[in-house]
């Protein structure tokens, strides 16, 4: 889990707002504060039941260091070699507050160290994509910007993480668990 201040989040978080993140317009800098801090409010809260039912198995790590610091230290706390050498498979999951940039440093270590990424909004987008009009409730709902349902990502994401690439390499995954239900699902896949 990377850790940014909360000011730092919210600073970074507007930024990605304003540069078009969202088609949503802000009339003023209250409002945009406002959304942002209520997203790192919302974060923080979600962010407690994770750490609850992933107690002892989660590692922490100062985001506010470079993204090669921030790399080098994933992967001596997660004992990650670059090395040919058989190994058990690593399974990571990225979280963090927005604005921490997780898809850049999730990308990175499953460069580095050949494991694969699972980014899980593309994982959804390119399912719509490959079933035409029989995902259209499901292109419906991204298109109004409502939450994906959790058995609609945990199915998806329980096919990708079964297929023989991610048993083999190990795997990063960046967009889920988002709620109790995916943590409990996303537990059982173990």
């Amino acid at each position: 889990m990377l850790n940014i201040a909360d000011q730092m989040s919210v600073e970074n978080l507007k930024q990605k707002l304003v540069q078009g993140g969202t088609s949503a317009q802000y009339n003023t800098e209250f409002e945009l504060n406002s959304i942002a801090r209520n997203a790192i409010t919302e974060y923080r809260v979600n962010i407690q039941g994770v750490k609850e039912q992933f107690m002892g198995n989660i590692v922490e790590i100062d985001g506010n260091k470079s993204k090669r610091k921030i790399v080098e230290e994933m992967a001596r706390m997660l004992a990650l070699k670059d090395s040919n050498a058989p190994r058990k498979p690593p399974k990571i999951i990225m979280m963090g507050p927005p604005g921490v940039e997780l898809r850049q440093h999730a990308t990175e270590i499953s460069k580095k160290y050949s494991l694969i990424y699972i980014d899980v909004d593309q994982m959804v987008k390119d399912y719509v994509r490959r079933e035409g009009d029989s995902a259209e409730e499901l292109r419906q709902i991204i298109k109004s910007g409502d939450a994906i349902p959790d058995h609609v990502i945990m199915k998806l994401l329980r096919q990708r993480l079964f297929m023989t690439d991610c048993k083999t390499n190990g795997w990063v995954i960046q967009g889920a668990p988002t709620s109790m239900d995916q943590i409990s699902m996303l537990k059982e896949f173990d």
